[in-house]
């Protein structure tokens, strides 16, 4: 869990949004996702939410919300006419997350694999996770939300490793002894 925190809060501060800026976080029924909206909000940042779970991601501080079977760009621009400030891509749209951002704007991915080409003046940067002593302790002072998708005892670990792997989970599986 550590290492997805570290990543959000790293990808956020390349991001370099100011409080009131508008943020497209795509992928955010997933857990980074999640969690990204969550302190992207905390920061004060206005959130277009591209996810399937509505009422949860505006329970965690989006402001918009685009499901994930919509037409991204269109949704966010008509939410954000102009388009957002930046994006924050972890579920790897990469060039459909973009179009989604203003001119000279701002993108950053979490996901390997071909970052898009910056285009109009983004910029575009790929976050890859390094020690942040500093970033770890702000973390610390705050708490977040974590989905649940179900709680198993420890002798059904292999159930939830099939569960896992068939995917379609809205949340974490907890293993309890």
């Amino acid at each position: 869990m550590p290492s997805t925190w570290f990543s959000i809060t790293q990808s956020l501060d390349l991001l370099g949004l100011a409080p009131g800026d508008t943020l497209l976080v795509t992928g955010a029924n997933g857990a980074v996702g999640g969690f990204a909206v969550e302190i992207a909000a905390h920061q004060g940042l206005r959130v277009v939410a591209q996810g399937s779970d509505a009422e949860f991601l505006g329970s965690i501080g989006a402001e918009w919300t685009v499901a994930r079977d919509a037409d991204l760009i269109a949704e966010v621009r008509r939410s954000v006419p102009g388009g957002v400030h930046g994006a924050l891509d972890t579920a790897g749209l990469g060039g459909r997350a973009l179009a989604a951002v203003r001119n000279r704007g701002r993108f950053v991915t979490v996901v390997g694999g071909g970052d898009p080409i910056p285009l109009r003046g983004i910029t575009v940067q790929h976050e890859w996770i390094h020690a942040d002593g500093a970033g770890l302790a702000r973390l610390a002072e705050r708490e977040l939300t974590t989905r649940v998708a179900a709680t198993l005892p420890l002798d059904d670990a292999a159930q939830a490793h099939s569960r896992l792997a068939a995917g379609g989970l809205t949340g974490r599986l907890v293993l309890i002894p």
